[in-house]
């Protein structure tokens, strides 16, 4: 038999790969003579990077650049020489975890990503996906154009960095020094679906994760909206509207703006890197997994990229997760999944399962193998 494993991170317990070691012993333990190919995934959080390279696409490439508050740090990059492609992860140097103690989206900036943008380009990248996931800004990608090349200007007419609170200073802003990125095609790895200003927007929705007050809330949002204006004089468009324009504080929207970037779902991409559907051939089950199974799976997270394509191709499919909620049995069902499993089944609170997450996914696992091999799914 042939199996493939496609899960995501268990976030806050195991990693994909993790997740990957467990299944793969728990299902030699119940079956012989198996084909097992493990793919842990991402869909363009943190760790995006970690599972590429994981998989044998590209080299990670050290830089030297500058974290959310400037200071300098050892960033990195995946490089990819036969597709001249660069894959760059926001968080790596912009995101929430590093500076989790002293969150301030007002003060923060994209800048070095920009810098591993920048690299990426310099070592012959014709083609640049950023992921977007966990980021500690909200500035609208300002920073990494910044780095790239672009000017802004206050309204005193001098140069500066802006970041999330001072947006709204920005007076002018030349975009000529991002005319050497014209042929380098961008697109962004994104999971969210919000909106770069207004009530269900970037600031809004996601500021106060990263430590926004409801007045910094709103600072943040009128500067989006400022930038927006620009926008629409520079380029003719109106960025403020579009899907996914929200991602890590207006970045999806400021790439898409500044660099011509697309924005598609992240688990896409990874799928279409990986060439998914190929790997599907002759496979009897996949077996995918998150740490909360609930109806935002079905939003272009990594179940619903996977699910898409085994539905597609007729292949069985068993979802593992920590916790289910919220999800129907029509919902099931229409998305082609065969099997649901919980290893938290009584979603019992985070901190009393998560020392013991590890146990909990090899005893589920080890069910949901004795239940494939006596034909119950």
């Amino acid at each position: 038999m042939k199996f493939l494993f496609v899960p995501d991170s268990f976030k806050g317990t195991l990693s994909s790969n993790e997740v990957c070691d467990v299944l793969e012993r728990c299902a030699r333990r119940n079956f012989d003579d198996l084909v097992i190919e493990r793919i842990p995934v991402a869909d363009g959080g943190e760790g995006t990077v970690d599972v590429f390279l994981s998989l044998g696409l590209g080299e990670k490439i050290k830089v030297r650049s500058h974290n959310s508050f400037m200071e300098e740090k050892e960033g990195y990059y995946l490089f990819d020489k036969e597709s001249k492609t660069a894959i760059v992860e926001l968080a790596v140097v912009a995101g929430l975890p590093e500076v989790y103690d002293r969150r301030d989206p007002t003060s923060t900036t994209t800048y070095g990503v920009g810098e591993l943008i920048k690299d990426g380009v310099k070592r012959g990248a014709k083609k640049v996906i950023v992921a977007l996931g966990g980021s500690s800004t909200n500035d609208g990608g300002v920073g990494l154009a910044c780095a790239l090349g672009a000017k802004f200007f206050d309204f005193d007419g001098y140069e500066f960095l802006p970041v999330g609170g001072s947006l709204s200073d920005i007076a002018d802003i030349d975009v000529s020094g991002l005319e050497y990125l014209k042929d380098v095609e961008f697109s962004v790895m994104c999971d969210v679906d919000t909106v770069l200003t207004g009530d269900r927007s970037a600031s809004a929705v996601y500021g106060p994760q990263k430590g926004a007050s409801e007045a910094d809330v709103l600072l943040l949002d009128k500067g989006l909206s400022r930038l927006s204006e620009l926008w629409k004089d520079i380029y003719k468009r109106d960025f403020s509207t579009l899907k996914g324009g929200g991602a890590a504080g207006g970045a999806g929207a400021g790439i898409s703006a500044f660099l011509g970037g697309k924005l598609e779902s992240g688990i896409e991409i990874v799928l279409r890197l990986l060439d998914f559907e190929k790997k599907l051939q002759g496979c009897d089950c996949v077996f995918t997994g998150e740490g909360k199974f609930d109806e935002q799976s079905f939003m272009g997270k990594v179940i619903n990229g996977v699910s898409s394509k085994t539905k597609e191709k007729g292949v069985k499919l068993v979802v593992i997760a920590g916790v289910v909620k919220g999800v129907s049995k029509a919902d099931i069902e229409s998305a082609g999944i065969s099997a649901v499993y919980a290893t938290n089944p009584n979603n019992l609170p985070f901190e009393e399962v998560r020392g013991r997450a590890r146990e909990d996914l090899e005893k589920t696992a080890d069910k949901v193998f004795q239940d494939l091999k006596n034909n119950i799914i």
